[in-house]
């Protein structure tokens, strides 16, 4: 993988996201709202444990897979033998 500026850009996205969720873990309710309906009250609630930590991951579900495949298509594409 290169190291891009748009890779550390979004690389320390995701480790700050980690960060403030574990600084402000201790301030937040035992449920977490993580879904609304359409006049913006919460009808969704998830256990403290996970319900914090549902936004980085999905960070790093999007981030890790993307980084990887972009590398791998660089070094392995196919020649076009037509």
């Amino acid at each position: 993988m290169r190291i891009t500026r748009t890779n550390l850009l979004s690389l320390g996205l995701v480790i700050g996201a980690f960060v403030i969720t574990a600084a402000l873990y201790n301030r937040l309710p035992e449920s977490v709202p993580t879904h609304w309906n359409a006049r913006g009250e919460a009808n969704g609630f998830t256990p403290k444990p996970w319900g914090p930590f549902i936004l980085p991951l999905t960070m790093v579900g999007v981030y890790f897979p993307r980084t990887s495949s972009r590398s791998s298509r660089r070094r392995s594409s196919p020649s076009c033998s037509w």
